[in-house]
């Protein structure tokens, strides 16, 4: 009998900055908090573990039924400046999703790799990343930055270039007609005609709904709102359907302001409201800047008995003192249940699980983007049998998808007909369903009290 082979195994993890710019994120660890990366030249090769095994040589893999062991996915994120917080839990949902597809031997052979690069939440430099990315990388498939301004030049290039992009939470109506199901499927957008009714309209409908669910004598119906957006497509987009709707079911628009991509400062903006007296505060900001509103909103002492922020949803850190507004400015506020905790369909439960695990939080709707598209990506290809985008164009517009937050099902613009989160409340740190009233997991709660 031949003498059993013995070999020295390392098992590595790495992660290579360079100048600020992350590039080809490894799989097989778990990325730390990246809310501010490395500004020097650095190289990180941490020996996590190294064993020796006894036994027989393994006989060799299979070829790939790809005819490649590596399918890349390639994109950008804002790793550095003001939304780096943001862009770090995009991050961890992406890789999440990689590290589980990859430990359950990957698709049709071929392991999946990240190729990210930071883009510094400027729209100025997109162009010239994405074509890195494509000619000189040679990525797969594409995943896109963080919000539609930053979408949309990286979209130029995957038309250029016939690639196909996946993204689970940059929405935008322009973005979907104009490349939408030839190089743009969005997973968190839904057809055109429907374009406002989980957003805006979810929110108003709930609110407008009030004496459905009012169980207070001494709070009366709201009627006047202030309705804040961001000057970029999806907020100009949103306002100019959703507008009209709502003075149209009654409401008295008080205030309608728009903030710049990169404004930080809201004293104009409160003062209005001071002003106008608004019952409810509608607003929708990014994540980062939504959480310093809310901060100067209290600073100010600027309030209303409702205040419904969309984006405090897509971080599970909303209320956490550190990273997010507090629980005593947090809890309260009025968003969607992007993950809905009655929802158990695709990775739910392991994202759950292993966010937990990892970071210490239940997944925002930041990192269950991140991780649905590597979710699809992964499906598509295995479905279609092919990294062509040819074969995966068909094979997303024709078949259903089950992700960690919501079904998909593509229309021929890329938009998602099953998407349509339900409104939540912020409730002892935590997102509770509190409309459609027979899908509730908790009563509201109101008025709107912060507290330091």
């Amino acid at each position: 009998m031949s003498k059993p082979e013995e070999k020295k195994m390392s098992r590595r993890t790495y992660l290579q900055v360079a100048g600020g710019t992350v590039v080809g994120l490894a799989v097989g660890g778990a990325l730390g908090y990246l809310a501010k990366p490395p500004e020097v030249r650095t190289v990180i090769s941490t020996l996590t573990e190294t064993v020796t095994v006894t036994g027989t040589a393994p006989p060799p893999p299979p070829p790939p039924a790809l005819g490649k062991t590596e399918i890349l996915i390639g994109g950008t994120l804002p790793l550095s400046g003001v939304a780096a917080g943001d862009a770090a839990r995009f991050q961890h949902g992406m890789q999440m999703a990689v590290d589980k597809v990859n430990a359950e031997g990957g698709i049709l052979g071929a392991k999946l790799k990240l190729v990210l690069y930071d883009d510094g939440f400027d729209p100025s430099k997109i162009a010239s990343l994405y074509e890195v990315l494509i000619t000189k990388d040679k990525v797969d498939l594409l995943v896109p930055s963080y919000g539609a301004p930053m979408t949309f030049p990286a979209l130029a290039q995957a038309e250029k270039y016939d690639k196909i992009m996946v993204a689970g939470y940059t929405a935008s109506q322009e973005l979907s007609q104009k490349y939408g199901g030839r190089y743009y499927f969005s997973i968190d957008t839904q057809p055109s005609p429907n374009y406002s009714v989980w957003f805006y309209k979810g929110m108003s409908d709930f609110l407008w709904d009030f004496d459905k669910w009012n169980y207070k004598t001494d709070i009366p119906k709201p009627t006047k709102i202030a309705i804040l957006n961001e000057n970029q497509f999806w907020g100009i987009e949103q306002h100019k359907i959703w507008k009209p709707m709502v003075e149209s079911q009654g409401w008295e628009v008080v205030v309608d302001e728009f903030v710049e991509m990169g404004q930080v400062e809201f004293s104009d903006i409160l003062t209005k409201i001071r002003v106008n007296k608004p019952d409810v505060i509608f607003v929708e900001f990014f994540y980062f800047r939504a959480v310093m509103f809310v901060k100067q909103m209290y600073e100010q002492r600027v309030n209303a008995n409702f205040v419904a922020i969309s984006e405090s949803g897509t971080g599970y850190d909303w209320c956490d003192p550190e990273k997010g507004v507090g629980p005593g400015l947090g809890n309260g506020i009025i968003t969607f249940a992007y993950v809905p905790k009655t929802y158990h369909a695709g990775a739910s439960d392991y994202l759950r699980t292993k966010s937990q695990e990892l970071y210490g939080s239940k997944p925002g709707f930041l990192e269950a983007a991140g991780f649905a598209q590597v979710e699809v990506i992964g499906e598509a290809v295995k479905r279609a049998g092919s990294v062509s985008s040819d074969a995966l164009r068909k094979t997303l517009l024709s078949e259903k998808f089950d992700t960690c937050y919501t079904a998909a099902k593509f229309d021929n613009e890329g938009t998602n007909t099953l998407f349509r989160p339900p409104v939540g409340q912020w409730i002892n740190g935590d997102i509770e369903i509190v409309y459609p009233v027979d899908a509730a997991t908790s009563k509201p709660v109101y008025p709107y009290s912060p507290t330091a």
